[in-house]
């Protein structure tokens, strides 16, 4: 007498499952996604970690305009007069050629500079470092994605683990730095120094919660594929009498 038995299909059609071989174009990808991402973390490491850690606004020790961070974006206050004494007629325009120049004239002109204190100086170079962490944490977890494909399973329930922590460090951990940033310049820009000066801007981007979002979307929708497939009775196979 035969007795019936069933399969079960993680995923329909297919789409989803790891075959026993894995394509060389899916391996070729997915080592070439990882060779991708570790560049872009060296970047990132260099650019967005060491740059202001060891320029001007943090250690000292790099010189030379590639170490010079802006500390700030801020925008000049629209009531903010330049005046000289006596009163003299200023020379403006450009952009200048090869071997033009603007003769300084002759009078007395009044400049005001500021220095951000310690703390104001730690929160500066301190937010885009916060920053970039947050964006090599997710770095890793795309390195690990591509190790999936390149292993010929990315939709294993490892990987959709993977993305729905990319999606909380891009929409939670992303979104908390850009309105840390948004505060932290607010503060900066409203000290007694630079009220004169500047116009604070506290907008904050809502960039990285609409990205995380997506992602997490995409996550929970590979979820919903993955248990549909499971409910879903395979072919039935009999065994010959």
């Amino acid at each position: 007498m035969s007795t019936p038995g069933s399969r079960r299909h993680p995923l329909p059609a297919g789409l989803l499952r790891r075959e026993d071989g894995v394509p060389p174009s899916a391996v070729l990808l997915g080592r070439s996604l990882q060779v991708l991402l570790v560049v872009v973390a060296a970047v990132v490491a260099v650019t967005e970690v060491l740059r202001p850690v060891l320029g001007p606004a943090g250690l000292g020790v790099g010189r030379g305009r590639f170490w010079s961070v802006p500390l700030v974006d801020a925008r000049l206050a629209p009531t903010v007069e330049v005046s000289t004494t006596p009163p003299l007629p200023v020379l403006a325009g450009g952009p200048y050629g090869p071997g033009e120049a603007v003769e300084p004239f002759v009078g007395e002109v009044s400049l005001q500079l500021w220095t951000p204190d310690a703390a104001q100086r730690l929160l500066l170079v301190g937010i885009p470092v916060l920053a970039a962490a947050v964006a090599l944490a997710v770095l890793v977890q795309l390195f690990r994605l591509a190790g999936s494909l390149a292993a010929g399973d990315p939709f294993s329930a490892r990987s959709r683990a993977r993305l729905r922590t990319v999606a909380l460090l891009v929409g939670v951990a992303g979104q908390a730095v850009a309105v840390a940033e948004a505060l932290v310049r607010r503060w900066v820009l409203s000290d007694d120094r630079l009220a004169a000066w500047v116009a604070p801007d506290a907008t904050v981007s809502f960039v990285p919660l609409a990205v995380g979002g997506v992602v997490a979307v995409l996550a929970h929708a590979l979820d919903v594929a993955d248990r549909r497939g499971a409910a879903t009775p395979g072919p039935v196979a009999t065994p010959a009498d």
